[in-house]
């Protein structure tokens, strides 16, 4: 309970191990990896998804004493889109299958999906202030969730994570690696904070403390002392404070890469010194 309470992160990992061990015990497991087979190699559709909602709508009928419809199609979303989160697949939407790959902000409860907070909508001026509402509301959730894992940061650090000249003295700013403005998606993932000193993120990170302006090649920096960071926390603590899979894909979002999950940290370094150089 102690691990769970933590940060939903660690909720999320729990729930991945316990939905696993649940799909196998019940032999649904090879229907969800079919499922997630076929999605990898780029040949899901919405057919497969329906398929697999009712094979499971099924098994609950025919080993359950739920016999009603309803049930069945409001417990599949709950499973699939965990699943889906963990290995980078569609989810469930509202009964169908989902146009985005699911993160783990599309998890959270009755939550707007952040891809649409700015969409225009032809809507009533009654629907449009409920919108309002909503999106006050949403900007509250995102923000309650990115403060807490700049506490978690500010817990799990007493230093800077950049060992450079400008590292010496009190680390006191949480930095963004891949802007929150521009990535909402990943704000709230710890693999994308770093802890810096007030000279490093005023002057290095944000030069002349352009706060809306990124150094790339200290993005780069960062990235390189964040990966060191997670790699020695995983080595002493497992996956209490950071996981791998999360630092994969946040730069997979912050920059539209692809890396294989198996690779190494040395490896995974070599290949963020060869994008930047590239882009340079």
């Amino acid at each position: 309970m102690d691990y769970i309470s933590r940060k939903e992160r660690n909720t999320f990992v729990f729930l991945v191990c316990y939905i696993n061990k649940l799909l196998k015990d019940s032999d649904l497991q090879k229907f969800f990896d079919e499922y997630k087979d076929r999605h990898l190699t780029g040949n899901v559709t919405k057919d497969d998804y329906s398929e697999l909602k009712e094979l499971f709508q099924r098994y609950i009928h025919g080993n359950t004493k739920i016999q009603n419809i309803y049930e069945p199609k409001r417990i599949f979303p709950k499973i699939l889109n965990v699943l889906a989160v963990q290995y980078q697949l569609y989810g469930s939407v509202d009964g169908y299958i989902s146009k985005f790959i699911f993160t783990f902000s599309d998890l959270m409860y009755n939550r707007k999906n952040w891809r649409d907070l700015n969409k225009e909508k032809s809507i009533t001026r009654q629907e449009a202030e409920l919108q309002d509402t909503d999106i006050v509301q949403q900007e509250a959730y995102n923000a309650y969730y990115v403060q807490k894992a700049i506490a978690l940061i500010r817990k799990i650090h007493s230093e800077s994570e950049v060992h450079d000249q400008w590292g010496n003295g009190e680390a006191t700013q949480v930095h963004h690696i891949f802007p929150k403005s521009d990535f909402p998606q990943i704000a709230h993932y710890s693999e994308n904070l770093i802890l810096l000193t007030a000279t490093q993120h005023n002057t290095k990170a944000h030069q002349s403390n352009r706060t809306q302006q990124i150094n790339r090649d200290y993005q780069l920096t960062c990235l390189l002392a964040k990966s060191d960071s997670i790699e020695n926390s995983l080595l002493r603590f497992g996956e209490k404070y950071y996981r791998k899979e999360s630092f994969v894909y946040v730069i997979y979002v912050g920059l539209s890469i692809k890396i294989d999950i198996e690779i190494s940290f040395a490896d995974l370094k070599t290949i963020l010194i060869q994008i930047y150089n590239d882009a340079a």
